[in-house]
């Protein structure tokens, strides 16, 4: 049952914006989990990274305004020294299942580390393994993206995995169904 579970958070992007019922225990079972698995999956590492951070400051602090004001400045300044030991004790069992190695090394500088959250030796890897050329794709699990219909004459399914266009002239009804695989080095 947990395996069904798994699978259908992971083909569902998470939203850091989005107050929903996953808890940080579940959160942390479904990172490990899908670690280094080859399901579909539809969140980038980043946004891992985004959606685990505000669920943990989300954790310590219940005033959203606040909330938003550390996710936007990308600083735990306007914290309290026990609000920041907090955040910092929900990050430390969740952070070790986000793989830096899975971002851009301008996303870890501009948007994790100011955050202090990972120790400089995972930042000094994560960094050694860019240089190198040995980062890993920006996702875990194989890739899967969603079609959205944004005013366009395609015909996009409830799940946003079918396309269809019809043609006006002689080519009657034609449908399309893609199969995109990304190669990520």
């Amino acid at each position: 049952m947990s395996q069904v579970l798994i699978n259908w958070v992971a083909k569902n992007k998470l939203e850091n914006s989005e107050i929903d019922s996953l808890s940080l225990k579940g959160l942390k079972y479904f990172l490990e989990k899908t670690y280094d698995t080859q399901i579909p999956f539809a969140t980038p590492e980043f946004n891992i990274w985004e959606y685990t951070l505000a669920k943990f400051i989300r954790k310590v602090i219940q005033n959203e305004t606040i909330i938003e004001r550390i996710l936007d400045k990308k600083s735990f300044s306007m914290c309290e020294p026990q609000e920041i030991e907090g955040i910092k004790n929900h990050s430390t069992p969740l952070i070790k299942f986000i793989n830096l190695k899975r971002m851009d090394g301008e996303e870890i500088e501009q948007h994790v580390e100011p955050f202090g959250t990972y120790p400089t030796q995972e930042l000094k890897k994560s960094y050694s393994s860019i240089l190198n050329g040995r980062e890993l794709g920006f996702i875990r699990g194989v890739p899967i993206f969603r079609w959205k219909n944004n005013g366009s004459s395609l015909k996009i399914s409830v799940d946003g995995f079918t396309v269809e266009e019809f043609c006006n002239r002689s080519c009657q009804s034609l449908i399309f169904y893609v199969n995109v695989v990304l190669a990520v080095p």
